[in-house]
């Protein structure tokens, strides 16, 4: 994923709080 640089802070934390969720 290297569209995540034009995406702003919070989608980012969103992103990364599915990640976190994907057990």
């Amino acid at each position: 994923m290297e569209f995540d640089s034009e995406l702003p802070d919070y989608f980012k934390k969103l992103l990364a709080n599915l990640e976190t969720q994907k057990t």
